[in-house]
């Protein structure tokens, strides 16, 4: 197999790119899972690749895979990415909950013709960036995210996590306290109509490569119904929020897809979003796993 690799962005990511449409399933897994450990953000192009097998290609780079309920299933391991022409703010995938996977992996299967990029930004350079009284806050006080799940969307949810061929209909209040069990930071309220209120208090900001600190939270991004405030129950400051908007624009980098590509994003270090775009033929899928 032969490729070439290249810078991928003005401060971070790689691609890399085969020379004649080689299987990407055949990429050696020790320099795939090394690159992504180095790079953060790795883009494969011009391998061979199609949405029946990416899961397992993934599955190949994975200790193991994680799903998530809002999306539409392809397969056991696969998810549509939401359709959509509106543009997604920058976020780390599901780090508003215990249940942060490590990588998020997407498949471009149908590029858009304009637009539609997938933006990311390296969370240790947003960290360093932001005022050091805006960190000092960040250290000394965790937040809060506070979000409220149909009883629909929360059983499919724990019954693909127990992985025990349970169907959403089987779920009990046992099983939910199950998957719960050894989390942190979680307080959970059921209602009368089996909605489940979550609140989950963490850091914005993880420990990454040596022990730098990387901004990567779910302050901004696609999840409807959520707010979010100190640990203290205070909301955060206007002026935090909006300095953290600037550093995201001036340091946030974009993917242009073409069909086959492939990009894995470690998501305990990076953040992503979605450029707008008015092209409704954009089909793209995705994996969340952890190294």
């Amino acid at each position: 197999m032969k490729y070439n690799s290249y810078r991928l962005g003005k401060y971070s990511g790689l691609m890399v790119q085969a020379d004649n449409k080689d299987p990407l399933a055949k990429f050696p897994a020790p320099t795939c899972q090394d690159l992504i450990k180095t790079h953060g953000v790795v883009l494969f192009r011009n391998f061979s690749i199609t949405p029946e097998n990416f899961g397992q290609f993934v599955k190949n780079n994975s200790r193991t895979t994680t799903l998530d309920p809002t999306r539409v299933f392809f397969n056991d391991t696969v998810q549509r990415v939401h359709e959509g022409t509106d543009s997604i703010d920058l976020h780390s995938e599901h780090s508003n909950s215990p249940f942060r996977p490590d990588l998020i992996w997407f498949l471009c299967h149908q590029a858009p013709q304009e637009d539609g990029q997938t933006t990311y930004c390296d969370g240790v350079r947003i960290w360093k960036s932001l005022n050091q009284a805006t960190q000092q806050l960040f250290v000394n006080n965790k937040i809060q995210y506070h979000r409220t799940f149909p009883a629909q969307i929360w059983k499919i949810f724990i019954a693909r996590t127990l992985a025990d061929s349970l169907s959403p209909e089987d779920i009990t209040v046992t099983h939910l306290q199950q998957v719960f069990a050894n989390k942190t930071g979680v307080t959970l309220n059921l209602s009368d109509d089996e909605s489940l209120t979550m609140t989950f208090t963490t850091h914005a900001f993880n420990i990454v490569l040596n022990q730098q600190k990387s901004f990567t939270n779910s302050l901004f991004g696609p999840y409807p119904g959520q707010t979010i405030t100190l640990e203290n129950g205070e909301p955060l400051p206007n002026q935090i929020m909006h300095e953290i908007k600037i550093c995201y624009d001036e340091f946030v980098e974009e993917i242009t897809w073409q069909n086959a590509d492939v990009v894995a994003i470690d998501n305990t270090r990076f953040m992503h979003g979605r450029r707008s775009s008015k092209d409704l033929k954009r089909e793209l899928f995705s994996v969340l796993s952890f190294f």
